[in-house]
């Protein structure tokens, strides 16, 4: 994106340098046009005008030759030492990503184990209490059959004390 931005940037400037070229020629030819009749008969006067306007150019063309040289020597340094500072950035941003990663498959790690080792608990558990609940049954049918057996007993003795109470009477 940066590079992009500076090739960007390169072309206006040559874009620039080109259309003063262009404009510079175009103001140059049309003088030449404008003022060939008058250069035949006063070529003398103003051949060191001519002269000096070319130098002058020149000048002006090396001149921004060398501004645009350097400003795009200065922008080359500034996104070179822009794009290093990004790279360091995305490179600390890739170890801590790294390190988030690694966290997360540890964490995950340890949810599973967990969830293994619940399930685990959680049919120990069931399993206890399938037993406990069982044996409860058991305990409470007993205790049924126990207390029947007993009634069965209570109600031979009645009819027992009933037929002693009838004969002393």
């Amino acid at each position: 994106m940066e590079e992009q931005r500076v090739l960007k940037m390169l072309n206006e400037l040559m874009g620039e340098i080109k259309k003063t070229r262009d404009d510079l020629s175009g103001e140059i030819s049309q003088t030449r046009a404008d003022l060939s009749g008058e250069i035949s008969q006063t070529r003398a006067d103003l051949s060191g005008e001519i002269l000096q306007t070319r130098a002058d150019l020149s000048r002006e063309i090396l001149q921004t030759r060398a501004d645009l040289s350097s400003e795009i020597s200065q922008t080359r340094a500034d996104l070179s030492g822009e794009i290093s500072t990004i790279k360091s950035e995305v490179g600390i941003n890739r170890m801590l990503l790294e390190e988030v990663q690694k966290q997360i498959k540890t964490v995950a790690e340890g949810v599973t184990s967990l969830r293994e080792q619940t399930a685990q608990q959680f049919e120990t558990l069931t399993h206890y209490v399938n037993e406990k609940t069982s044996l409860l049954e058991k305990v409470i049918r007993n205790e049924i059959d126990e207390g029947k057996h007993i009634k069965g007993i209570l109600g031979e003795h009645e009819v027992s004390i009933r037929h002693l109470k009838s004969k002393s009477l």
